[in-house]
């Protein structure tokens, strides 16, 4: 049994679904050995906080609709006996039922983070449903109660080497979904996004805890278009047919895509999110289709130091063909590290904050290791030096802590591609500093990439 007061007062189904049996078995042979491996509870600590990390945020712009919608809340609540929930309860009930629903037709083993603590509330703006922390609060613990569910709390405790996890945790039981696909006709086609449903988003600069909170705004002239070029595309995404691969089937996406900035400021990250192709890997994306045709993925090269560069007044891709990441007092390490570090570079604070950044990645992904070397003591301070010294053109941006700039020239690149092919009808998902599109389509969008890095950085850009 875990050390582990959280994993503890699960019911013991809510324990096999979060500890599953293929674990359970290796770890039942280990410790028949005599004396037992020591690292096995470390083993199972690291396993759970790994699936706690592992999710996806609580989306309160998602709801259903339909006769199929109004017969799942009276069964649902019918199977929450002992409860009372009135009726304007209904519709936080549907958006919760919403979550739980998607998340486990996408990826049925990722589990939801959702604030439950009764402090702050989201700004309306946020949070069309009036979904209430409160009343949220009541109906998880109700579901909970009735194994409809698994509700882990939050704040789960952190030891030496493993991910901490702040906000509950929640995943819906295979028993639910029955009920709503057998007995209530639920099906993805449902599921939709409320028509008030916010597509930019400003947060705060980070609090004493170092946490951002959604926060109101002023809509300017340049918002309110920005907003409405994100209002006509999801639009007309939710009309194109976006599957997704999820272990041995192909299942629909639900793209709401959302233009978020940091920091109080319109000038500060701007990425765009919304979708689950985003937590996809590489080679998962590439499985993806639009309208049943295949894709291609088209990724802007060292995105963010050819951005640097071209701050600095160098344009490198049109003065050079060699790898950016190619220099001379870096030769010895991999490429992979190499980008890794230099990305943190132009991200962090100082030194240190760069060598700690780099052994957290360490210790959350072998990155050394990945990269096919073996880590010895003090790799991350040699590596930090070594590109330091290295990129000297650019080393006036280290430490300075450009990346939500860059960040932000990656968003209005995203946003001029996406109107560029709205004229067009031509579907395309943004992530970030690549495009997906459908083959056909490889050359025009191309095109609109390297015309819209030009204008937002002022240099030119290779397409891989």
């Amino acid at each position: 049994m875990l050390r582990c007061l959280m994993f503890e007062k699960q019911s013991k189904k809510a324990q096999d679904w979060l500890y599953p049996a293929d674990f359970r078995e290796y770890h039942s042979l280990l410790s028949t050995l005599d004396p037992s491996p020591d690292f096995l509870d470390q083993q199972q600590k690291e396993h759970l906080a790994k699936t706690l990390e592992y999710s996806r945020s609580f989306d309160y712009d998602l709801i259903a609709t339909g006769e199929e919608v109004d017969s799942a809340i009276i069964k649902v609540k019918g199977l929450l006996t002992g409860f009372i929930f009135n009726k304007p309860a209904n519709k936080q009930l549907v958006c919760l039922l919403s979550n739980l629903y998607i998340t486990a037709k996408q990826a049925r083993h990722q589990m939801i983070s959702l604030q439950l603590r009764r402090g702050k509330a989201l700004p309306p703006i946020y949070n069309p449903s009036k979904t209430s922390h409160s009343m949220l609060e009541k109906l998880v613990k109700a579901m909970a109660s009735r194994d409809l569910i698994i509700h882990v709390p939050g704040n789960f405790a952190r030891e030496s080497g493993i991910f901490e996890s702040h906000l509950p945790r929640i995943v819906a039981f295979s028993d639910l979904i029955e009920v709503l696909e057998e007995q209530c006709g639920w099906h993805v086609g449902l599921l939709n996004y409320h028509e008030k449903a916010e597509t930019i988003h400003l947060k705060s600069e980070k609090d004493k805890d170092k946490k951002r909170h959604l926060i109101t705004y002023e809509v300017t002239k340049d918002i309110a278009e920005q907003r409405e070029l994100l209002r006509q595309y999801n639009r007309f995404i939710m009309n194109q047919r976006v599957m997704i691969p999820d272990l041995s089937e192909m299942v629909p996406d639900l793209i709401h895509t959302r233009r978020v900035f940091n920091n109080n400021s319109w000038q500060s990250h701007g990425r765009l999110y919304g979708g689950r192709f985003q937590q996809l890997n590489e080679t998962e994306r590439s499985k993806l289709t639009i309208n049943g045709e295949p894709v291609v993925e088209l990724d802007i090269k060292s995105c963010h130091p050819t951005m640097a560069y071209a701050e600095m007044g160098i344009d490198w891709y049109r003065q050079s063909n060699r790898d950016i990441y190619e220099a001379t007092g870096v030769s010895e390490w991999p490429r992979d590290l190499v980008k890794k570090c230099v990305n943190i570079l132009l991200n962090a604070k100082n030194k240190r904050a760069a060598v700690s950044s780099l052994n957290n990645a360490q210790r959350k992904d072998n990155i050394v290791e990945m990269a096919g070397i073996v880590p010895n003591k003090g790799w991350a301070t040699k590596l930090v030096d070594d590109c330091f010294g290295s990129f000297v053109d650019i080393q006036p941006l280290f430490y300075a802590e450009r990346g939500n700039h860059y960040m932000y020239q990656e968003g209005n690149i995203c946003m001029f591609v996406i109107r560029s092919c709205l004229e067009q009808n031509i579907p395309v998902l943004t992530l970030h500093d690549s495009f997906i599109c459908q083959a056909k389509n490889e050359k025009f969008v191309k095109n609109k990439i390297e015309t819209a890095f030009e204008t937002v950085s002022g240099a030119s850009c290779i397409i891989v």
